[in-house]
């Protein structure tokens, strides 16, 4: 399976993970809105991660998931249920990227990056 999402129990995180296999252009709107139906399902606003450290994400790939996860009809990572919008990888390129997301152009979205899926939890739980 080239990716999941899921509700973490008793946390209130959604959790979509991209695995190495993940297609952008045919899964990115899928995965958007399967996360958007965990979200959108809490009575408390939780914290999205989406884990792509196994995922090598091309140019096109982050700025199509920019567009549908910030600005789409249907975005995520400024949903008003997201507490916080956290990535997890190790590519320069999507720390640049989370970076740029601050901008009036992308609507001042904050984008937390961290390496490793722990490091991105113990935020969460602290």
């Amino acid at each position: 399976m080239s990716h999941t999402v899921a509700k973490l129990s008793h946390e209130p995180i959604v959790l979509a993970t991209l695995n190495s296999d993940f297609n952008t252009a045919e899964e990115g709107e899928a995965v958007n809105a399967a996360a958007l139906v965990a979200i959108e399902a809490e009575s408390e606003p939780v914290y999205y991660i989406a884990d792509i450290a196994e995922f090598s994400p091309s140019l096109d790939d982050v700025v199509a998931a920019v567009n549908w996860g910030g600005k789409g009809k249907t975005p995520t990572l400024n949903h008003p249920n997201v507490r916080e919008a956290i990535i997890v990888s190790h590519s320069p390129m999507v720390k640049l990227a989370a970076k740029g997301l601050k901008s009036a152009t992308w609507g001042n979205m904050t984008l937390r990056v961290f390496e490793t899926l722990d490091e991105a939890l113990a935020y969460t739980r602290r």
